[in-house]
């Protein structure tokens, strides 16, 4: 007998949920080690339809985690790199993308209609909360992933994110969709404190013995903003935006895009002073997000038509 490509999965879940993910539009949101592995898995589970949104491009960086990222794809755009590796694992997979970087602002100027999921993998806290309150307000079916950077288990969890612990972006998202009216949001979160320069709290880690890196390190506290930099506002003492750590550890992704190491910033003015904290990742935290990802939208479409799935 001859084998067709979903054959395998027929057997694990059944004709009528392969037909309804065939039938399913998911919109994915960010390109990098966590969206790629989402829309990866989803291609090959049999969603039949995709919006990838990302405005960047890959990067030297990418290789160790990324699954678009090959010597060939450097320097291409991630959606047109996406786009060919979903044909290339099943051709009659309608993809539309978005080359842009999602803010604020023009959230809105994506259409989302005749989708059924979105997945949020983007790594900036802005882009995160536009998306949650678009899709709130619109009453359609999200799922955003938190932190993945400076992580090295696979140790992530699925729930709301009112019920979430440990994760620094999760923590500020809480307050951040409390503010706006957001009472719910699943996410996908990792139960491992992220390693590198800054703690949770914005206390210097264990490894920062330079006394320079130190007194940045206690001016910057957390960081982030629709790039990945911080404005600091020395004369009180507060940063715009607590942020700790991007979603799949690198400065690249839908939400901006940044490149080079770290510095120790630029004085703006006498005033103000930009710290870009620097991140690792290697691929097994940043896939596993991307794969629990697939799983809750999988099971979210099908709506327990599922025999079984992906554990959480």
């Amino acid at each position: 007998m001859k084998e067709t490509q979903f054959e395998r999965t027929n057997l694990l879940i059944g004709k009528h949920a392969v037909d309804v993910l065939k039938k399913s539009r998911v919109a994915v949101f960010g390109l990098g080690g966590v969206g790629g592995m989402a829309v990866e898995s989803l291609a090959r589970i049999g969603v039949g339809s995709f919006l990838l949104i990302d405005g960047d491009v890959v990067s030297p960086s990418n290789l160790n985690r990324q699954v678009i990222a090959t010597q060939n794809s450097v320097g291409r755009k991630k959606t047109e790199v996406m786009r060919e590796r979903v044909h290339m694992i099943n051709s009659g997979i309608k993809v539309d993308v978005v080359d842009m970087f999602v803010l604020e602002e023009n959230i809105y100027d994506i259409d989302l209609s005749g989708v059924d999921y979105v997945v949020d993998a983007i790594d900036t806290i802005s882009a995160k909360l536009a998306i949650a309150k678009r899709c709130f307000k619109e009453g359609i079916k999200v799922i955003s992933s938190m932190g993945a950077g400076n992580r090295t288990s696979m140790n992530f969890v699925v729930g709301d994110i009112f019920s979430s612990s440990i994760c620094p972006i999760a923590k500020i998202m809480r307050r951040k969709l409390r503010e706006v009216g957001v009472d719910r949001l699943k996410v996908v979160y990792s139960l491992e404190v992220p390693k590198g320069h800054f703690d949770a709290l914005g206390n210097i880690a264990k490894s920062e013995s330079s006394e320079s890196q130190k007194s940045l390190a206690l001016q910057a506290r957390e960081v982030c903003n629709a790039n990945l930099f911080d404005e600091y506002n020395m004369s009180n003492g507060e940063c715009d935006e607590e942020v700790c750590d991007v979603v799949d550890g690198s400065s690249d992704g839908g939400g901006g895009s940044v490149g080079g190491d770290s510095g120790e910033g630029e004085v703006l003015g006498g005033q103000r002073k930009r710290v870009r904290k620097t991140i690792g990742s290697i691929p097994f935290a940043p896939m596993c997000a991307g794969l629990h990802l697939a799983s809750s939208v999988v099971e979210g479409l099908v709506e327990g038509n599922c025999l079984m799935m992906i554990d959480d």
